[in-house]
């Protein structure tokens, strides 16, 4: 996998992990409602970056140019 698609894949991907972990933190310590919905988003965009990731480094030469697409008309 080159450095491209690693900015596009690797580098989201831990930035919504630390935030899914920052608002599990902040729904343990208050339990309000908004964190737990906040909590919830941050673990889809994880998921939807990891199954991105995944199938980078299983086919990284076709998954590449999706990415590339997609990164484009984003």
């Amino acid at each position: 996998m080159n450095s491209v698609a690693t900015s596009m894949v690797i580098v989201p991907g831990v930035v919504a992990l630390m935030l899914f972990l920052v608002f599990t933190y902040l729904y343990e310590q208050s339990r309000q409602d908004y964190f737990r919905a906040w909590q919830l988003s941050w673990a889809a965009y994880t998921l939807h970056y990891g199954l991105d990731a995944w199938a980078a480094f299983r086919q990284p030469s076709a998954h590449f140019w999706l990415l590339c697409f997609w990164w484009r008309w984003r």
